[in-house]
Order: C-alpha cells, then structure tokens, then sequence
C-alpha cells in the first residue's frame, strides 16, 4: 500500500489506515480529501486573481473617463495596459452581452 500511494502522489495518513484494518475506504478517503482540499486552494488562488483583474480594469477605465478618453481610447489602454485581445477588452470595458 505503502508503494502504491507512495507512486502515486497521494499523502496517506498509514497510522490511520493500520487502525482501520487496511481498509481501502481510508485510502479512498484520504484521497478525495486531499483532491478537495487542493481544488478549494486554487480556487481560492484563481478567485484573486480575477478580483485583482477586476479591480485594475475598473481603475483602468476610471481614469480614462475621467481624462475624457472615447471608449475607443479606453478600449485601446485596456489591450496595452493588461496584455488582453480587443474582444476581451470589450468584454472588459462593456460586459459580454456588449462585446
């Protein structure tokens, strides 16, 4: 067991699965734990960094409206400023319904 999780990748808690009489529930267990526990963190991870996006395009376009940029202009500092394509810009500055 010990070689087969070790190959595996998978951090199994032995002492656990020797009191439970090596039962491959345990293992079953301790693996979708494990799976959870690492998609809650990249969600987590991805989460932030969509809000920081978020946050920046909505400064981004902000500023340029405050300066009296067209859409077009902001549309074209969004593409130079965050390295994004047009239609994601667009996306950016008016919504998918809109781009």
């Amino acid at each position: 067991m010990m070689a087969v999780c070790g190959l595996s990748g998978v951090k199994m808690d032995y002492d656990r699965f020797e009191r439970e009489g090596g039962n491959m529930r345990t293992v079953f267990d301790d693996v979708y734990d494990e799976g959870k526990a690492e998609g809650k963190a990249e969600g987590k991870a991805e989460g932030k960094v969509e809000g920081e996006i978020e946050g920046r395009v909505q400064e981004i376009v902000e500023i340029y409206r405050e300066l009296g940029f067209s859409d077009e202009g902001i549309l074209e500092k969004l593409q130079t400023r965050l390295c994004v394509s047009l239609d994601q810009a667009k996306e950016f500055l008016w919504g998918k319904q809109m781009a």
